[in-house]
This record gives structure tokens, C-alpha cells and sequence, in this order.
């Protein structure tokens, strides 16, 4: 990954994160019905709107770049699940030929410990590369539909209905993308 591709995605973290802050904002607004005139939420609800759609609409500026990273950790998975089984293949045939008498009681200990090992370790990257890989696909469906939101029409009351979905989607909190990349995964150079 490139130091301009990291910075990039850093921004996007910060985005998300200031989206998650605003729609817990929003949340909270929900739960002052009857203790806060109607006038005043409504006012407090169409900017915190204002900012989501907002936020959305920048998010979705980077979905070329998020799209290119999806792929290119989609690669990862795969190559790192042909690795894991790679090896687990490698292991099972030591087994055979341990059980067939072509290696001691010893060989085939050391063999085993090795290779489960590496699988642990490649199990271990694959695993990381896979929720990394979720997470950069739950911003890249955000700034797809920070692109709608930009394009959408705005209506009456001032917020496009894009931002109205952002808003009522679930969202879930993940750790900073790329921050856990797994070690010796390619990188943009």
C-alpha cells in the first residue's frame, strides 16, 4: 500500500467514524420526544442530517480508491486460503508417508510441528485479511451511497434520501482500516 493509499484511508476511517458519531447523535435526538419542543429537534435533526449527508457525500469521493482496495484484498484472501491449503496438503502427505514408514517417529514430529505452525501463522494472516476485507466492504457500500446521495436530488426539506438511508442502516464499529494488515501482504509500490 502506497503512503498516499494509507493517508486515504485513514481519511475514510475518519469519516466513518464521524458518520457512526452523527448517527449516534441522531439516535439520541429519537429519545428526547416529549422533553424537547418539537421545533427545536426538528432544527437539531436537520443539521445533524445536513452533516450525515455530508459526510456520505465525501466518503463516497474515495469509492474509486475503495473499490481498487476491495479487490486487491480480495486477491490476499485467496491467495492466502490457496496457501493454507497448500500446506495442509503438504502436511497430510508427510502424514501418509510417516504412516507408510518412509519417515522415523521423529522426522514426522518435526514435519508435523512445522507445518502446523506455518498453518497457524497462515491461518492467523488469512483471518485478519478477511475482516479487514468486511470492513472495507461496509465503506465501500458507504461511499456508494455517498455518490447517490450526491446525485440525489434534494428534497423539500432540505435532506436528500440518501443520507435519510445512511442514516437508518445498521452500522457496526470496526478498527481502523489496514491498521491490522496482515505481515508480508503485498503492497502498492
Amino acid at each position: 500500500m502506497t503512503d498516499s493509499t494509507g493517508s486515504t484511508l485513514a481519511q475514510v476511517t475518519a469519516l466513518d467514524e464521524e458518520r457512526r458519531r452523527y448517527e449516534g447523535w441522531l439516535a439520541q435526538l429519537d429519545e428526547r420526544h416529549g422533553s424537547t419542543p418539537e421545533r427545536v429537534l426538528q432544527r437539531v435533526r436537520a443539521d445533524y442530517e445536513g452533516r450525515l449527508r455530508d459526510v456520505v457525500e465525501r466518503l463516497g469521493e474515495h469509492a474509486e480508491l475503495l473499490q481498487g482496495t476491495v479487490e486487491e484484498r480480495t486477491r490476499l484472501v485467496e491467495e492466502l486460503r490457496t496457501a493454507e491449503q497448500e500446506r495442509r496438503d503438504a502436511r497430510a502427505e508427510a502424514e501418509l508417508r510417516a504412516m507408510v514408514g518412509e519417515y522415523s517417529e521423529e522426522q514426522w514430529r518435526e514435519l508435523a510441528a512445522r507445518a502446523d505452525e506455518e498453518l497457524d501463522e497462515l491461518s492467523g494472516r488469512r483471518e485478519a485479511a478477511e475482516e479487514e476485507l468486511t470492513r472495507l466492504q461496509q465503506v465501500l457500500e458507504l461511499a456508494h451511497r455517498g455518490q447517490a446521495a450526491a446525485a440525489a436530488p434534494e428534497r423539500g426539506d432540505g435532506v436528500a434520501s440518501a443520507a435519510e438511508e445512511v442514516a437508518s442502516a445498521p452500522t457496526e464499529e470496526w478498527p481502523a482500516v489496514g491498521a491490522d494488515q496482515p505481515t508480508g501482504a503485498p503492497t502498492d509500490a
